[in-house]
């Protein structure tokens, strides 16, 4: 005893006096300017180098004044060796039980009564702001169409019956014909009666989903808070940055593994403009984002933001960005970044399944709700306390043989078993009405997606995230893979931009069984890269050629007239499938198309159009789906 009030003596003062140097070495750093327009390095409190460094005087306290005594810690004696044997199986038997029911009781999510799938979108609290019920297609461009929910609505209309609430109050009468409701950034405020309703409509069983955005953007944190209140949780008026790198964030689970309803997310998976959420200790977290700061809103700024920097004000470390409850027969998930699903991101970084997770989770009616997670953490609490107490007397030493290897393997268990339970339980639906599905290769293509929002971080021609979005507006799911197996087997349509990087000799013969097997296959290239580029030999088989522009830009295949005169198209059918050849692919980028935001201009529309004849003359007959 007096050895652990010595340690927690100099525990304490070793921390008080750290923490006063620290705070001096960020207050008086050299580089900060007198007025501190330039803010101290934050990296004090969490670079771990330093943080490190700070803490060896305490190992060098530590080990003059309370060194360790480890002589015999690693005895391999017969003494040592007889407390194993007289350890009875059923002591860590009982232990791994015990244990695993504590982490069971942790990690269990009730499966839940399949609902009807009856979604109500609301877009009478959102003013102007991610609209629903305009289409994203062909006629409509510019900055509200990109930032729509448009394609989310009809994506989830693959799915399940999805209306829409335009105008007026929510009701008890409207709500009751609805299994799902998805308040997305309610710039209006909802009413006391409006609130009232929605509460009840969980209580009795309803699903709901509520989308805020970073610094209380146009109110909406405010007025999402007056509704997520109700439930014990809480969006903050902040956003969210990376640390070391000031940009987005990246989602992570949660301590215990995925939450259910983000189960199917595969990483990299890319935050936007979040806002973080609290939640009580009781609740869901279902989702974490690592390695960030929290920037407080700034009235003065047009946009709310902050200034983008950490300062003593943060919050910084792990913050969470979405968390869930489940009250009375219903369920609630609250997400702060509502970005993602909007029409230009929703099909980047697995943002859709994210949101297909929330609607297959809110779309059950709770059965157990949390009582079977009470009764594993009372048995197994009870459990374990049993057997500690009625081998106490047996010595510590046989517990720590029996009991540590017992609850380590019981908490591997509890977390992989029942993990595992929870994703069979929350399968993704199938979708009744599917539509083309176009993989664009990044692996060994001289194409970037940059990000719709902040700067491109490359050339512009290089640039080709305005025709992932642009495919949207066909109907088409555009997906972006590194590997040409994953792309293969995800892809109706595949659609490789200057294929610079030669092949294995196997993903040359994937691409062509993928072809001949139903698979249409674009092929976008420059004729300046011909002598470099590998689809030359992803060509070879068609017998069709990539020569320079003198010579005509191509030879072989069928030829295709497009709007654009620049382009220079041919096709030919192998197999079940089509390969379609486009050149120049300079056309496609950002440089000559223009931002996802923007409105075509003379020069740009007919590369618009170009695009849209050869999906829908070319590629998307017979629904552009492999047979």
């Amino acid at each position: 005893m007096r050895r652990f009030l010595f340690f927690m003596t100099v525990l304490l003062a070793f921390s008080f006096f750290r923490f006063i140097i620290v705070l001096a070495i960020y207050a008086d750093f050299p580089n900060v300017d007198k007025d501190h327009s330039i803010p101290p390095p934050m990296e004090v409190f969490w670079d771990p180098w330093f943080l490190i460094a700070t803490f060896l005087p305490l190992a060098l306290i530590l080990g003059k004044f309370l060194p360790l005594d480890l002589r015999g810690a690693f005895s391999t004696s017969r003494e040592s060796l007889q407390i194993y044997r007289q350890v009875p199986l059923r002591l860590p038997a009982a232990i791994l039980g015990s244990v695993f029911l504590i982490l069971a009781g942790l990690t269990f999510h009730d499966p839940g009564k399949q609902k009807q799938g009856r979604i109500l979108v609301d877009g009478s609290h959102s003013d102007y702001w991610e609209q629903v019920s305009k289409k994203f297609d062909k006629n409509w461009y510019g900055d509200l169409a990109a930032y729509s929910y448009s394609n989310a609505v009809s994506l989830l209309t693959s799915y399940y019956v999805v209306n829409i609430h335009e105008k007026g109050d929510f009701t008890p009468e409207l709500l009751e014909d609805h299994d799902v409701l998805i308040v997305k950034t309610p710039t209006i405020p909802l009413k006391d009666g409006e609130i009232n309703a929605v509460e009840d409509f969980v209580r009795r069983g309803g699903g709901l989903l509520v989308l805020s955005d970073h610094n209380d953007l146009m109110g909406m944190t405010t007025n999402s808070n007056r509704l997520v209140d109700r439930f014990g949780l809480r969006f903050r008026p902040d956003a969210l940055s990376g640390l070391t790198t000031g940009g987005y964030t990246l989602f992570d689970e949660g301590p215990l593994g995925f939450h259910p309803a983000a189960c199917r997310v595969e990483k990299p998976f890319e935050l936007m403009t979040s806002c973080s959420v609290e939640a009580p200790i009781l609740s869901e977290t279902v989702a974490l984002t690592n390695n960030c700061y929290s920037d407080w809103k700034d009235v003065a700024n047009p946009s709310n933001f902050g200034e983008f920097r950490p300062d003593l004000n943060s919050r910084f470390g792990t913050l969470m960005v979405g968390a869930a409850t489940k009250v009375g027969k219903g369920r609630v998930v609250v997400w702060g970044d509502e970005t993602v699903f909007s029409t230009f991101a929703l099909f980047r970084h697995d943002h859709y399944r994210l949101l297909l997770g929330f609607m297959n989770y809110l779309n059950q009616r709770n059965v157990f709700g949390y009582a079977l997670n009470v009764v594993f953490l009372l048995t197994g609490a009870i459990g374990l306390a049993t057997v500690l107490l009625s081998h106490w007397k047996r010595g510590p030493s046989t517990l720590y043989a029996a009991g540590l290897p017992a609850a380590f393997v019981g908490c591997l268990a509890g977390l992989f078993i029942v993990s595992e339970v929870n994703r069979r339980n929350y399968r993704l639906p199938e979708p009744f009405v599917k539509r083309p599905r176009v993989v664009f290769l990044s692996g060994k293509c001289e194409a970037g997606f940059p990000g719709a929002v902040g700067s491109p971080g490359i050339p512009l021609k290089r640039a080709f995230d305005t025709p992932f979005v642009t495919l949207q507006r066909l109907g088409c799911i555009p997906s972006i893979k590194h590997s040409i197996k994953r792309a293969v087997k995800e892809a109706d349509i595949l659609l490789l931009i200057n294929p610079v990087r030669a092949f294995e000799s196997e993903e040359y013969e994937i691409i062509w069984n993928f072809v001949r097997e139903g698979g249409k296959l674009l092929l976008v290239d420059c004729t300046g890269l011909a002598s470099i580029s590998a689809g030359t030999v992803i060509l070879e088989p068609y017998e069709i050629e990539i020569k320079p522009v003198a010579m005509g830009g191509i030879e072989g295949g069928k030829s295709f007239d497009l709007p654009d005169k620049n382009f220079r198209c041919v096709w030919k059918d192998e197999g079940l499938g089509r390969v379609v050849v486009l050149i120049d692919s300079c056309r496609l980028s950002r440089e000559v198309m223009g931002h996802c935001y923007s409105e075509p201009t003379e020069e740009s529309r007919p590369v618009y159009e170009s695009l849209y004849a050869v999906f829908e003359e070319l590629l998307l007959d017979k629904q552009g789906l492999k047979s």
